[in-house]
Order: structure tokens, then C-alpha cells, then sequence
């Protein structure tokens, strides 16, 4: 019996294997996987070859998002793909923070802002009584594109955004400089674990980039 394929999908800014991802290839090969890394959008990788693809480290999705979306339906389509395309592109874009709010569910209050509509931030924040704000694309990644704002400084931040992405605008929660965000880690619908990301002293931001 052959060796299950898998490829380990990353991106070319990432072409070897990072700490984790080492670990995960080890266990599959002691399973009895043949696993390598992959990068998503190299020409002349055989997807409909392997026998699943997984994504992992493809942190280049947020400059290609359409590609990239393509790209997980034609993977999709070639071979077994996790998590599936419609999943992926529903989570890569933080619009379903909306729909999860409009569902019952607890978010951060957010403005959400489509490209070409006329809104004054510098009313718009103190009306809400946000003395602060970030504002971001609705598609990025590790707080890239994030810009911290106060009324004044406010409208420029945004047209930059825009200039890139639909925008989301949400209040500074100041917890994050002291509490930093929990991460819920989920295996087959049960929490497994939980992880707090403390930003760098002086920073808000938890992402590794930042820190």
C-alpha cells in the first residue's frame, strides 16, 4: 500500500519548515504519510497528485485574496483540502464578525465601511464615545494594515485603509495592552486549549511580528 501524500501548504516567504510545522510532519510521517511542504501559488505543483492538502502557513493570503480564494477551489476540486474552500473564505474575511453579531453572538461593537461611503470619523467616534479606534482592512493579517486612531487623525487612517480593502472601524480596548487576546483551540468540537498572547511592552498588538 502506498504512503498517503500530503502537502503541507505555505507561502514563498516561507519556504522551509517553521517550528510547528516540523512537528506536524513528524507525526504524520510516523503515521506513515509521505509530507513537504508546498508553496500555494508555485507553479507546477501537482495537487490532484496528493491525497490532502493542508493549509498552514499561506501568510501572503491577505495581498492575493482572490487568487488565493481560487486557488482553494481548484485544490478543492483536484484533491481533499482542510479546511474546505467556503469555510476558508468565509473566515479569511472578518465581515463574518457581522454575521456572528447578528446571530447572538457577543462581538466588538464595529462600524463597517464600504469603499465610496461618505462618513465623517471625527463625529462619528465621539458620538459613539470611542476616544479611540482601530481601523482595518476586512481582509489582513497579523494587524499589518491596523491603524490606531483618535478622532483627529481618524479620516486619513481610514481612506488609507480603503484604499486597500472595505474597512472595519472598533473601539481601542485598552485590556489588550495589559491582557492581551485568548486564543480557544478546538479539536473536533471540543476545547482543548487556551493560550494568551501578551503584546511587547509598549504595544497592543499580540501578533509574533510585533513582538
Amino acid at each position: 500500500m502506498s504512503q498517503p501524500r500530503i502537502a503541507i501548504a505555505t507561502c514563498a516567504d516561507y519556504p522551509e519548515l517553521k517550528g510547528d510545522d516540523e512537528l506536524l510532519c513528524e507525526a504524520l510521517r510516523r503515521r506513515g504519510c509521505e509530507a513537504a511542504l508546498a508553496v500555494w501559488d508555485e507553479d507546477g505543483v501537482d495537487w490532484g497528485g496528493l491525497d490532502l492538502c493542508l493549509v498552514r502557513s499561506t501568510w501572503d493570503y491577505h495581498d492575493k485574496h482572490e487568487e488565493f480564494l481560487a486557488w482553494t477551489r481548484e485544490v478543492e476540486a483536484a484533491t481533499a483540502l482542510h479546511n474546505p474552500a467556503k469555510l476558508i473564505a468565509w473566515n479569511s474575511d472578518k465581515r463574518y464578525l457581522r454575521e456572528l453579531a447578528e446571530a447572538g453572538v457577543p462581538t466588538v461593537p464595529t462600524l463597517w465601511v464600504e469603499r465610496g461611503a461618505e462618513i465623517d470619523l471625527a463625529a462619528e467616534l465621539p458620538a459613539r464615545g470611542w476616544g479611540e479606534a482601530v481601523i482595518r482592512p476586512v481582509v489582513d493579517l497579523g494587524a499589518k494594515n491596523l491603524r490606531r486612531v483618535r478622532a483627529g487623525d481618524a479620516q486619513q487612517a481610514l481612506a488609507t485603509v480603503l484604499s486597500r480593502q472595505e474597512a472595519m472601524v472598533q473601539p481601542f480596548l485598552r485590556s489588550l495592552e495589559t491582557e492581551g487576546e485568548l486564543s480557544l483551540i478546538y479539536i473536533e468540537g471540543n476545547l482543548s486549549h487556551t493560550v494568551r498572547k501578551h503584546p511587547a511592552k509598549g504595544d497592543f498588538r499580540v501578533q509574533s511580528i510585533w513582538s
